[in-house]
Formats: structure tokens, C-alpha cells, sequence
């Protein structure tokens, strides 16, 4: 039986894993690290973060008690954005098949753990725009662009995942302002983007995935990691 769901426990905060991966040495497949970095920065309650290098096997006994998966990887991009996808278990599906790798694309991975534990995750797919993988090269300016928009969809994929009341249009309150909500999420998934509007005075985050309301964590803590990043590197 497949019990691809959260828990049913109304009261209960379901549990999210975040898995960032690529090799940290190849230019912009370090991206996943780097937006599993900037997610635990953010400390979000009942959030687990997890950076590898690689999709393996082993990971299965994650997935198996999280309520949520949201895996992050570069792919190659002619321009800044982030592409979100959700995941079906598909692929092998028996832990001992031959065909087995070592490496693993996620929908095989959940069809593991549903083969192993009869159950997986609902989960997300979050594709990165990267623009260079060769080995020894910084971040381009391609990645570090659309990694603070990964930060900021999946901060608003893990809002959706949250109990209790989420922005409806019906609060929004006038047609003026639901036109505006919609259009602005139109716009993001046309251009794989996030952006920011004000509504009666007060900020909201918009992403291809809906609307919410928006305190600035995200960017917060990606400025604050450039800021970092470029005090280090100042350094003699």
C-alpha cells in the first residue's frame, strides 16, 4: 500500500528534510550545499537539513520518518531561476534489484524507501540555475542569483507544508489586490522567480507556489552570508 502522506494528527508539526547535494568542488555543483547552508541558518522548527555529495541508498532510512522531502541540485541554466517540481517514487523499486547504483535520482530513492519502509515522503524537486562545473571554480554569478530564490521558494514550500491558517484570497480582501496577488504569481512561474509585493502596507513573499506573508528571514540570512563570505576572503 502506498501512504504517500503526512501524518493525520491535526495537532502534530510534520517533519521536513531538506537534502542539498553535488560536489562542493565543481564550481556550481556546490549550489545544494550552499542552500542546505543558508536553510539551517534560518532555524526553522522541525526542519532537518542534510548536504551530500551524492543521492545514495543510505539516505532511504531519512525519508522514511520525514513527512516532507525537498531536494535541491544544480542544473545547468541559460539564465537565473529555479525550476520546482514535485516527485513520484518511480524507477527501480525493489531494494534488491541489480540495477541498483550507488547514486540514485530522487524518484528512485522514494521508490526505495516505499519498497524498504511502505512508505515515502511527499516531496519537491528544486532545480537551480548553474551556469559552471569545473573543478576549482567559485559560484558563478548565475548560482549565487538564484540561490537566494531557492531559499526563499522552499522557505515558502515548507510555510505550505505548516498547520494552520495559510493566505487565501478571500483575505486579500479586494478584487484590486487578488488581481495583483495573481498576476505576481503568474509572473514567477513564467520567469522561475520569487519576488515581493505590499498589500495594505505590509510585505508578502510571492513564488510560482502561491503567497505568504514575508518577516525577511530568507534574505536575511543569505546577505548575511555573503557578508561572511566576503570579510574571509578580504583577509590576507
Amino acid at each position: 500500500m502506498n501512504t504517500n502522506s503526512a501524518s493525520s494528527q491535526p495537532d502534530k508539526v510534520p517533519s521536513l528534510l531538506v537534502i542539498g547535494y553535488g560536489n562542493p568542488t565543481h564550481g556550481d555543483n556546490a549550489i545544494g550545499r550552499q542552500v542546505t547552508k543558508l536553510i539551517q541558518a534560518l532555524s526553522l522548527p522541525n526542519v532537518e537539513v542534510c548536504a551530500v555529495e551524492q543521492l545514495t541508498p543510505e539516505l532511504s532510512t531519512k525519508l522514511a520518518t520525514a513527512d516532507y522531502v525537498i531536494f535541491v541540485d544544480a542544473c545547468y541554466m541559460k539564465k537565473a531561476g529555479v525550476k520546482v517540481s514535485t516527485l513520484e517514487a518511480c524507477g527501480l523499486e525493489t531494494a534488491g534489484s541489480s540495477g541498483w547504483s550507488h547514486e540514485l535520482p530522487p524518484c528512485s530513492l522514494l521508490a526505495l524507501t516505499q519498497s524498504v519502509y511502505g512508505r515515502h515522503p511527499q516531496s519537491w524537486w528544486v532545480e537551480v540555475a548553474a551556469q559552471n562545473f569545473e573543478t576549482g571554480h567559485p559560484l558563478s554569478h548565475r548560482a549565487n542569483q538564484s540561490i537566494q530564490n531557492a531559499v526563499e521558494q522552499i522557505e515558502a514550500l515548507i510555510h505550505q507544508c505548516r498547520p494552520g491558517p495559510q493566505i487565501s484570497q478571500p483575505q486579500l480582501a479586494t478584487n484590486e489586490s487578488i488581481e495583483k496577488v495573481n498576476k505576481a504569481i503568474e509572473d514567477c512561474k513564467a520567469k522561475g522567480t520569487s519576488t515581493y509585493i505590499t498589500l495594505k502596507g505590509k510585505p508578502y513573499l510571492v513564488t510560482p507556489q502561491g503567497v505568504m506573508s514575508y518577516e525577511g528571514t530568507a534574505t536575511v540570512a543569505y546577505s548575511q552570508s555573503k557578508r561572511d563570505e566576503g570579510a574571509v576572503s578580504g583577509r590576507s
